[in-house]
């Protein structure tokens, strides 16, 4: 494989290897999924609240509804795509097979 980043991605999907490009695809799928789940749960309401509340130039798009800086849309984009896992993982245990996202 032979890759160069100076400046620029120098990649062509040619040179990743089908099964890398194959599980690169799924985790953003399931990501993305993951994302529209958790959208709406009070936790990432609220750290949409803070996001919104701190403002920020608006460059980068928010998972769903509208733009902030990037270190902003990091932070609630990142929260959204795990929040299903985390919440899920660690909470169904203590509430049975309850969803925590009610």
């Amino acid at each position: 494989m032979s890759c160069s980043v100076s400046g620029q991605i120098g990649c062509s999907n040619s040179a990743i290897q089908p099964d890398v490009r194959d599980l690169v695809g799924r985790h953003l799928l399931d990501s993305i999924g993951c994302a529209i789940g958790a959208m709406g749960a009070k936790v990432t309401q609220d750290i949409k609240a803070v996001v919104d509340a701190f403002g920020g130039n608006q460059m980068c798009t928010l998972i769903g509804d509208g733009l902030t800086s990037p270190d902003r849309a990091a932070l609630y984009n990142g929260c959204l795509s795990c929040a299903l896992l985390g919440l899920y993982g660690r909470l169904s245990t203590a509430r049975g097979s309850q969803s925590p996202l009610r």
